[in-house]
């Protein structure tokens, strides 16, 4: 081992594999192991082959929601993104109205407890669920408007789809049809018509948020998962089973989609903190030279896009602006620089959104990174310009300049270059830029 770690090159970046996630797998398991055997020698009881199956399939699910709960906490670790952490709890969520806990209910209880308390139970949970998922999606949304024509078409279109879902089994069944029956299929018909739209706006969102594209398809699941539960209101015991059958089914695919999350995030960040490191002049890892590059003219945005990119695709919240500026100075410091802003940011507001905004104004390019942090004092904001010092330095070397705008809500650091001598009489005005929306 020593020889081996004598042989690696300084600064030599070292992706983890599955062996760095092992831990949190293992806790997986073990916890979801544990919560089936308790609930299976509680839960004991004289049960038909069928019940018994759509037990199993019951727990089963259970646990594996349990184990992706935990990956997903651990991808929180690894990259502080608060959806990580939504996400877990609404896996927590689904594990706890997959168990199938009535027979133990009726051992504590009476064995005459109705039907109906438990449905309001589980009805209430997956609404939790729903929302958790919901707010998941939206978190990082605060800056952005919302488009209420477009919700309320969706909700529209998803009311109607409902209803006539609703008729359709009314149609097929009416000697069945009595008020708590009816009743009961409202419900479950209304929670898979809203998984099957939290599906299609997870889809929808693929391009922002990938995590998010991966889980499309179990949310539309869920949805099949809550039909299957309105036919076995209609014809009780005939639909159970398959339904608790898929169920499973999702469960197991949520727990690998957690599982993949989790081990990208985490090679994601170790390329990110490596380069960091690099960035930062570590004596331990290759540093950015004075000298070792010429001035040229460049396109400040691309730069700016190729240090914005691995932060994006670790899970960091950053927006890009910005329109064509051409810089006249050397693109390894600036790449160095805008790397030094977004680890401050990291560090110092973890949970924020960034905006990078590039324009050219006159004879120069400003590229400002903001946070939306608490702002600082004079006292931490000069202390952030010193503790930055390397950053500005580089801007110095090329002629420019780094400012410190601080405001209440945020903190703006602002990168200044000279411009190209070609684009020096315009000012470019700024635009969306598309690498925010990466695949």
């Amino acid at each position: 081992m020593a020889g081996e770690r004598a042989d690696r090159e300084p600064g030599e970046l070292q992706i983890p594999g599955p062996g760095s996630v092992l831990g949190p797998c293992v806790l997986a398991v073990s916890v979801g192991t544990a919560l089936v055997s308790l609930v299976a020698l509680l839960n004991v009881e004289s049960l038909s082959p069928d019940a018994l199956a759509r037990d199993a399939f019951a727990l089963g699910a259970a646990a594996l929601f349990l184990a992706a709960a935990v990956l997903r906490l651990a991808r929180w670790r690894v990259t502080t993104d608060p959806h990580s952490g939504l996400l877990a709890a609404a896996m927590v969520a689904l594990c706890l109205i997959s168990l199938p806990v009535g027979n133990l209910v009726g051992q504590v209880l009476r064995h005459d407890v109705q039907p109906g308390p438990a449905l309001g139970a589980r009805a209430l949970g997956t609404a939790g669920c729903l929302a958790l998922a919901l707010r998941a999606m939206t978190v990082t949304d605060e800056g952005r408007p919302t488009d209420w024509v477009r919700t309320l078409r969706v909700s529209v279109v998803t009311a109607l789809l409902g209803l006539a879902g609703l008729a359709g089994l009314v149609a097929v069944t009416p000697d069945r049809v009595s008020g708590p029956v009816l009743l009961g299929v409202v419900v479950e018909v209304a929670l898979a018509g809203a998984w099957v739209a939290i599906g299609l706006a997870a889809s929808v969102r693929d391009a922002v948020q990938p995590w998010a594209g991966r889980v499309a398809p179990l949310y539309a699941s869920l949805g099949v998962v809550e039909l299957l539960n309105a036919l076995d209101q209609l014809r009780p015991g005939t639909w159970a089973l398959p339904s608790s059958a898929l169920l499973a089914s999702v469960a197991m695919i949520t727990a690998h989609s957690a599982y993949v999350d989790l081990l990208e995030s985490t090679r994601l960040v170790a390329a990110v903190e490596h380069r960091t490191r690099q960035l930062s002049g570590d004596p331990h890892t290759a540093a950015v030279g004075p000298g070792t590059e010429q001035v040229t003219d460049f396109d400040v945005t691309e730069v700016v896009a190729a240090v914005v990119r691995p932060r994006l695709e670790a899970g960091q919240e950053i927006r890009l602006r910005g329109g064509v500026g051409v810089a006249h100075a050397r693109s390894g410091d600036l790449a160095a620089a805008v790397e030094r802003l977004l680890a401050n940011a990291a560090t110092h507001a973890p949970r924020s959104p960034v905006t990078v905004h590039v324009v050219a104004i006159d004879a120069r390019i400003e590229i400002s990174v903001t946070d939306r942090g608490p702002g600082m004092s004079a006292l931490d904001a000069a202390r952030a310009v010193g503790g930055l010092h390397g950053a500005r330095s580089l801007m110095v070397r090329n002629g420019g300049s780094l400012e410190l705008r601080n405001r209440i809500g945020g903190t703006t650091f602002v990168l200044v270059l000279p411009a190209a001598a070609d684009q020096r009489a315009e000012v470019i005005v700024p635009r969306w830029d598309g690498v925010g929306q990466h695949a």
